[in-house]
């Protein structure tokens, strides 16, 4: 890799590695088409920023990215993904007679776009008939770089309400910039296709699993702290699953439409060890569990230092006790668990779920907008703010998490949202609180709004 002496790869040398990485996705439509190399950049305040939104219902809507965009931005890309159920076929096998297909057709800022197909999969067994999952992508950095830095809402509609899938999941926008209030020297990658997981698939044979995503991000004297982010549909919050991370607890049951809908895009922080050359990350569908989740895995990005630690990224995931990682060759055993040390007598099981009561959201105005509640015990408690648009809660930015104690707990939500003002008008914010036996609060809610 170059070093950036010119910061970012042309616009040319984008495209190029784009292409590089979807050629080959419609060559077996009814097979897994696992994520692959996307993006590596790297340079002088290498950032990333996100926007997400869950895409199902949409019809003739408009949803809203939200974006504070920056001012050096080097590649911006759009994706989503959803399913075609039932597929047509050609024989046994899910197919795509021509493009554009349906949903591959969006308005994105006001701008008509045509995604590429990165990646498909077919479930031959479920309700509805054979489904094939299918994963969008498009480049829309002129767009993006068409508006002006700030703070940005960026609709998304239909653009041939005609030709659609049984289910659109929901759309990311990642945008990789250069911030010059950063020294440092860091490295962006961006893996991406469709990758489908499902415990309980009823087809013969064994579950439907993902292949694990393994980032070659070579190996530094130090160690570092890295900023890993995961998109995925189809997740519900009464789903069941897991992220497991190299040399990490294994977080679960993150997925749970956290983006709306039925999308995620999460964000977690890395621990890597000095002498560490890669990190391998795996989605995957719990089999043997009474619900898991369906995933429609899109797209992973690693953000990493390459001279020195970094600060840590902000979770909107709860960590788990530790699991097994995957091995990533195809078909090998996953290494046993650990064994627990012994004890004279079994430990009892946590059931009982947290209590989160009193939400509470103000005063109204801006920077000094406090949020309050209460927990029945010690949870780590994810937070996510909407914004009421046309009738109906768009989500804002990323959702974000932190560990609260048991009794009164409070903060202040700029702060939480990484010191980005909210605009002038209606909100709601959603909280949901998990122990570390991994029990699950009702989710409470709370409207507020904002004024200058």
């Amino acid at each position: 890799m170059p070093a950036l002496a010119s910061r970012f790869p042309s616009r040319g040398a984008l495209a190029v590695a784009l292409v590089a990485s979807v050629c080959c996705a419609l060559a077996t439509p009814a097979h897994a088409t696992q994520l692959a190399p996307a993006i590596d950049i790297q340079g002088k305040g290498m950032s990333a920023r996100s926007a997400s939104v869950g895409l199902r219902g949409l019809g003739n809507g408009v949803a809203s990215l939200q974006l504070v965009k920056p001012a050096n931005v080097a590649f911006a890309l759009l994706y989503w993904s959803g399913q075609d159920r039932p597929c047509p076929k050609s024989g046994s096998t899910c197919v795509i007679p021509a493009q554009p297909y349906r949903d591959q057709q969006l308005i994105f800022d006001g701008k008509p776009v045509t995604g590429t197909i990165i990646g498909t999969e077919q479930q031959p067994a479920s309700a509805d008939g054979a489904s094939n999952n299918i994963a969008y992508q498009a480049d829309v950095t002129a767009i993006v770089n068409a508006e002006a830095p700030g703070p940005l809402s960026l609709p998304l509609s239909d653009a041939n309400l005609s030709s659609n899938l049984a289910k659109l999941d929901g759309a990311s926008l990642i945008v990789g910039y250069e911030d010059q209030a950063v020294a440092q020297v860091r490295r962006l990658i961006v893996f991406d296709g469709l990758d489908f997981a499902l415990g309980n698939d009823a087809t013969a044979g064994p579950s439907r699993t993902t292949a694990p995503v393994v980032f070659g991000h070579g190996a530094a004297a130090l160690a570092r702290s890295a900023d890993l982010s995961l998109v995925v549909g189809g997740a519900s919050a009464a789903g069941a699953d897991r992220i497991a991370v190299s040399g990490q607890p294994t977080i679960a049951n993150c997925l749970n439409a956290g983006s709306g809908s039925a999308w995620d895009h999460d964000s977690i922080p890395v621990s890597i060890p000095a002498g560490a050359a890669s990190t391998t990350v795996q989605a995957i569908s719990p089999a043997g569990v009474a619900n898991p989740d369906y995933l429609n895995w899109v797209a992973a990005t690693l953000l990493i230092p390459i001279d020195g630690p970094a600060a840590p990224a902000v979770s909107s995931c709860p960590a788990q006790a530790p699991e097994p990682v995957p091995s990533p060759s195809p078909g090998a055993e996953p290494a046993p668990a650990p064994s627990a040390p012994a004890t004279d007598s079994a430990p009892a099981t946590d059931s009982v779920a947290p209590v989160l009561s009193g939400l509470r959201v103000g005063p109204r105005a801006g920077a000094r907008t406090r949020v309050r509640f209460a927990l029945s015990e010690a949870a780590n408690v994810r937070f996510v703010v909407e914004r009421r648009r046309a009738g109906r809660f768009i989500r804002v930015r990323r959702a974000f998490a932190l560990n609260g104690r048991t009794g009164a707990n409070g903060f202040r939500l700029r702060a939480r949202l990484r010191n980005a003002a909210l605009r002038p008008g209606r909100y709601r914010l959603r909280a949901l609180a998990t122990d570390a036996a991994g029990n699950r609060s009702d989710l409470a809610r709370r409207r507020f709004r904002i004024v200058r």
